[in-house]
């Protein structure tokens, strides 16, 4: 198992065993955390900063955002670096993936690369001087376009392994732009959204053949040999962490510590020589890219037992742990095979190692060989036969101990040679078949004796055994899955429809539990001296084709016990329905591959978290924009309209790719609390669409909507009461929520906080009207009748001539009540001709100084009569028809505003002024 699996601490023993013990404790104590294998872990950027060629000395770490341009007038490079702490040092990194947010992209398409640091640089001492050229151009390690902002994820696989291998110092990686890239800017580790910063994605899973020192030898061999049959041994190199190395290329020696026995190389492509032969020694040159070789050991004479040696030729002190025990030749014995013998036998006789399933029975073959005073030649005792009082037991490897036993003919044997039963088997011509079964998992061996045959070596009785072999997990299964509080049970959706379990991103619980072949329980399962753990594989149900990430722990399964485990801090982050598949947690039973598990039910459904919210910036549209106002009582619409755009993201900020058709789950209706508001004013919004729809939402991307409000046919301030001139604060908020009850931490969305939605042209807002001033004229002269657009300027000063007016258009005028001698069609308005811009323009147009003018001039719309002539006397009403908001309680005795009216009289005059005496000075 790797040890990239398990959170522990190592403690060496003496230099003359070589080996490590490995203690596991619960997270928290006193142990690193170590990487979970098979799930992915974002790590945060530790440091990042931006150089500037033209500025060579300035730093820019810690700020929030990170620039990167390849102009040849001035360069800029950044730098990351992430935290690795807690991965342990030959993790096999199956991906590894740096995120990068873009802010500010370049549609240019021109590519930026990514290279390895050199030197070690800090964030807030990095400057273009003394960290720029600290990278190696010669090697690339990636490269992507920045042409669209939002995150950019590049495989830095064989990097990050480079870094934990300790073959690369873990310095950062450099972006350097190619040749005219236009700047392009990334969020930083200090940008305010956490869920957006610089991090980078680890997957690992296994041992990594990293450039890494042995630290000792593992030798196997069954116990028991026979002088006139090669004995099998094997060796494997290991690490200190009891990892199979395949790196290693030294010389070893093979010593039997006896002066006696012969070598030969079984299984190995590298280098063996054994020059004297019956000298107990032996070298191999260790091939790399291999972690073990096989050998067989002629041993015809000698002393007994022996304790085999192997140790680097040139380094004694790297030598094996002794773990295998003494080796005991004899003239006679059994062989334990997992097939029946030959006769005459094989020349090499491989001892029994399969790999086993529990309880799937198994066969063990035992043959009577070697050599007897009756039959001096090697080879299967045949006179061995009949039913034999044999005693059997087995011995625990890995784990050292348990508490099931395996089964010889359906009796279960015992686990010391003190505890052994004589048991009958039947043996033809000096061959048996036995019929073996184990109900758990780990590394054992089968022993057996005969008490009853002797010889010089074995006076207790010959002895056989089994090589070590594994027995794994018939399979595993999960269980008791809820979430992370284990207070909601997982529903088991079958659909988009089905109820909802946990969001995407949050810890959910899950119980595993190791099974043999009938289904019970396999108790030594992770209580091996690495112990084993559990992987989880995903299986996306729905969205079909959808994104289906792998599950993320920080411990993941605890430790087992009865062979169960817990794991409380299980992750997922996307919306959907998956199943796991339970499998060995670095995907090799000691040694002896993958168990593949029972799929789960159907978990889910998964929602987003959260919605990360980007509100653009509205505009309203003044409606005078020379004036810079707008009218009370005036429609006015936006310029820009506002939107939201809504990102479904998992607890993390990763967004949810899987929130789109049925899982889709924001509507209209599932909005609440649109509300638009003035702090200023009495804002009039019946004109704005319905909230039951208003905003539409409209999906654009996988786990993005935009949220698209209309101003239907406008907004406008009530003209209930005179106000003096104000500013417009207007205010939108809504909360964005789906059926699914998810929201934005930041609900409600507001626009306009800080002084409320912009106009695009100025936001005060006039109480208008627009007002006659009544002429008197002889009839001979052209009669001036000012026509003004007013507004109310306050108590003090009442209504004034709104001279920014120079945009209010649709206004006609009719003229109307003719008196006396003055008829219709003897005065017109002064117009560009008739009926003209006022509707009672005179057939010849005037010029066009004394032309009605339309929007006014300063407030002033122009408006003059023309003289009727000699005789025409009288008067006229003028009746003008303005726009709704410039209308006013002329007649106080009638609800409602009015239109303006106006009087002008020809030939008429003032009356007596009173004056007792007029002169002129001249």
């Amino acid at each position: 198992m790797s040890s990239s699996t398990i959170i522990r601490s190592v403690t060496a023993t003496p230099a003359s065993h070589r080996r490590r013990s490995a203690f596991v404790y619960v997270l928290g104590t006193l142990c690193a955390f170590w990487t979970i294998p098979g799930f992915a872990q974002f790590r945060d950027a530790i440091a990042d900063a931006w150089l500037e060629e033209s500025s060579p000395t300035q730093n820019h770490g810690g700020e929030n955002r990170i620039s990167v341009q390849g102009t040849a007038a001035d360069s800029y490079r950044a730098l990351f670096q992430y935290d690795l702490s807690g991965v342990a040092p030959n993790a096999n990194v199956t991906r590894a993936e740096a995120w990068f947010r873009v802010t500010d992209d370049d549609p240019s398409g021109m590519p930026v690369n990514i290279y390895a640091v050199t030197d070690s640089w800090t964030e807030g001492g990095a400057n273009w001087s003394n960290t720029a050229a600290d990278f190696d151009p010669g090697t690339l390690y990636g490269s992507f376009v920045p042409d669209s902002n939002g995150w950019v994820q590049i495989d830095l696989t064989p990097l990050a392994q480079a870094w934990i291998c300790g073959e690369l110092p873990d310095y950062g990686l450099m972006l350097v732009p190619t040749a005219a890239n236009p700047e392009t800017r990334y969020t930083s580790r200090e940008w305010n959204n956490q869920g957006q910063r610089p991090r980078l994605r680890l997957q690992t899973s296994g041992v990594n053949p990293c450039a890494d020192t042995a630290d000792h030898f593992v030798i196997t061999h069954d116990t028991f040999g026979i002088y006139c049959l090669a004995e099998t041994i094997t060796v494997r190199v290991e690490d200190d962490l009891d990892n199979p190395m395949t790196s290693y290329a030294e010389t070893v020696t093979l010593d039997t510590q006896s002066g006696r026995g012969t070598w030969t190389l079984v299984t190995g492509s590298g280098s063996f020589s054994d020059p004297t032969a019956d000298d107990g020694l032996a070298t191999y040159q260790w091939a790399s890219g291999e972690s073990e070789a096989t050998f067989s050991l002629s041993y015809a004479q000698g002393a007994v037992p022996i304790d085999v040696d192997v140790y680097q030729s040139d380094d004694p002190a790297l030598r094996d742990d002794d773990s295998e025990g003494a080796l005991t030749f004899s003239a006679n014995g059994f062989t334990l095979t997992a097939a029946p013998l030959t006769n005459p036998p094989p020349a090499t006789i491989v001892p029994f190692d399969a790999v086993q399933t529990a309880a799937v029975p198994f066969d063990i073959y035992i043959a009577a060989y070697g050599q007897t005073a009756n039959d001096p030649v090697c080879g299967i005792i045949e006179s061995y036969t009949g039913n034999k009082n044999l005693e059997f037991w087995s011995s625990y490897q890995n784990p050292s101990t348990g508490t099931l036993n395996i089964d010889i003919d359906g009796v279960a044997i015992a686990t010391s040679e003190g505890g052994a039963a004589i048991q009958a088997v039947t043996f033809t011509n000096g061959q048996a078949q036995t019929l073996a079964k184990y109900d758990d998992a780990g590394s054992m061996q089968v022993l057996v004796k005969d008490t009853t045959t002797v010889n010089a070596e074995l006076p207790a009785g010959i002895r056989g055994a089994t090589s070590a072999f594994v027995s794994r997990p018939a399979t595993f299964s999960l269980s008791d899955i809820r979430n992370g509080a284990g207070t909601i049970v997982n529903p088991r959706a079958a659909d988009a429809s089905g109820s909802v379990f946990i969001a995407a991103g949050t810890d959910f619980r899950a119980t595993v539990t190791a099974l043999d072949a009938e289904g019970d329980p396999t108790p030594n399962y992770g209580q091996e001296v690495i112990p084993e753990t559990v992987r989880l594989d995903v299986e996306l149900v729905a969205p079909v084709g959808g994104a289906s990430p792998a599950v993320a722990a920080a411990t993941g399964f605890g430790a087992f016990a009865g062979g169960t485990a817990t794991g409380l801090d299980f992750t997922w982050p996307e919306v959907g329905i998956m199943r796991l598949r339970p499998g060995i947690g670095d995907g090799d039973y000691l040694g002896a591959g993958d168990v593949s598990g029972n799929l789960s039910d159907d978990i889910g459904r998964f929602v987003p978290n959260h919605f990360a919210l980007a509100l653009n910036a509205p505009v309203l549209e003044t409606q005078c924009t020379a004036g810079t106002f707008t009218y009370t009582g005036e429609s006015f619409s936006y310029l820009i309209a506002p939107q939201i755009t809504a990102t479904a993201q998992a607890l993390g900020g990763a967004t949810t790719l899987n929130y789109t058709g049925s899982f889709f789950k924001m509507t209209t209706a599932t909005l609440a609390n649109r509300i638009y508001a003035s702090s200023t004013g009495t804002l009039d919004t019946s004109g704005i669409p319905a909230a039951s729809a208003d905003p539409s939402v409209n999906e654009t991307g996988p786990g993005i909507a935009t949220l698209d409000f209309s101003a239907g046919t406008g907004l406008s301030f009530s003209r209930s009461a005179m106000e003096a001139p104000f500013d417009a604060d207007i205010s939108l908020s809504i909360d964005v929520l789906d059926d699914d009850g998810v929201g934005s931490p930041g609900n409600p969305a507001l626009f306009g906080s800080a002084g409320g939605i912009a106009f695009s042209a100025g936001a005060e807002i006039r109480y208008g009207r627009v007002r006659f001033i009544n002429g008197v004229s002889s009839e001979l002269v052209d009669l001036p009748v000012p026509l003004l657009a007013e507004y109310y300027a306050g108590t003090g000063s009442g209504f004034v001539t709104n001279t920014a007016d120079s945009c209010t258009t649709n206004v006609s005028l009719a003229l109307t009540n003719f008196t006396e001698n003055l008829s219709n069609g003897e005065t017109c308005v002064l117009d560009n001709g008739a009926p003209g811009t006022s509707g009672a323009g005179c057939a010849a147009p005037a010029p066009i100084a004394q032309q009605f003018q339309t929007p006014p001039i300063t407030g002033n719309f122009n408006l003059t009569l023309a003289a009727p002539g000699a005789g025409n006397t009288g008067s006229v009403q003028i009746d003008a028809t303005v726009p709704t908001w410039l209308r006013f309680d002329w007649d106080a005795g009638t609800p409602g505003d009015e239109n303006p009216s106006g009087q002008a009289a020809f030939g008429l005059y003032k009356g007596d002024s009173g004056q007792i005496y007029l002169r002129e000075v001249y």
